[in-house]
């Protein structure tokens, strides 16, 4: 029951939380996109899978999604600790971009027409870049700020990551499937985390197409200091965010 081949193009209903701590002119500063700077929590996200599967147990795959955000908003609340200060009434542009390409390789140690199970390696090539600036300082103070950036960090992360399958034929048309992927690294001032989970349930409904709905997390931490000749970029802080949410996705196969 296993096809060879598959592409699925899905969207996914997604619920973030984003956190950034600010070092260099905002050193200590936590900011939340959400709650401080508006970003959306709730949005619709698209992304893409593709599977192939070899002599029955080799199982080769690719996915991507694009997680980014931006906002524009005036500040209800100071940010006292940035250099200069932000104060509340100031118009102030973020944004949060972090594109995903999933990379990897599973081999099937259990696989009949009912269960297959499998554990193997993959990459997480993670392009992050996020953004806070000063559009407009408030009126009527002795020096208003304006056009200043506060923030602007970019990183290109592979981040290697194992993962485990697991999927089941309920029936020959319905299918159960759950995959699992972690990562942590400390190394050369760069320190990251990521768990990615997936359960989703599919219908065959023709010979060559089928429709299915799953659940996905993921969290991801990523700290730096500043080195600009690591994993592309200079990474000065620390990020982290969490998503989690449904997914309807279409799916190609044979």
């Amino acid at each position: 029951p296993w096809e060879k081949l598959s592409v699925n193009f899905g969207f996914f209903l997604t619920n973030f939380e984003s956190n950034v701590t600010l070092t260099g002119s905002g050193a200590g500063v936590v900011v939340n996109f959400e709650d401080l700077l508006g970003l959306d929590t709730t949005t619709f996200q698209y992304r893409i899978n593709a599977q192939y599967r070899a002599w029955r147990r080799h199982h080769f795959y690719f996915s991507f999604y694009d997680l980014s955000r931006d906002a524009t908003k005036t500040l209800a609340v100071d940010i006292p600790e940035t250099d200069p200060p932000v104060t509340a009434g100031a118009l102030v542009e973020s944004y949060l971009d972090i594109r995903i390409y999933q990379v990897g390789y599973t081999c099937s140690f259990w696989n009949d027409d009912r269960v297959d199970l499998g554990a193997g390696l993959g990459f997480y090539i993670m392009d992050l870049g996020t953004g806070l600036g000063v559009l407009a300082g408030v009126e009527g103070i002795d020096d208003p700020i304006s056009g200043e950036v506060l923030l602007a960090e970019t990183i290109t992360a592979p981040l290697p990551v194992l993962n485990l399958r697991a999927n089941v034929a309920i029936t020959k048309r319905v299918f159960l499937k759950n995959t699992f992927d972690v990562f942590y690294i400390s190394l050369s001032g760069f320190e990251g985390l990521l768990l990615d989970t997936t359960i989703a349930l599919e219908g065959h409904i023709t010979r060559f197409f089928g429709l299915g709905m799953g659940f996905n997390f993921l969290t991801v931490e990523i700290e730096g200091d500043g080195d600009a000749d690591f994993l592309g970029g200079s990474w000065n802080g620390k990020l982290n965010f969490d998503y989690s949410g449904l997914s309807i996705y279409a799916k190609f196969f044979f």
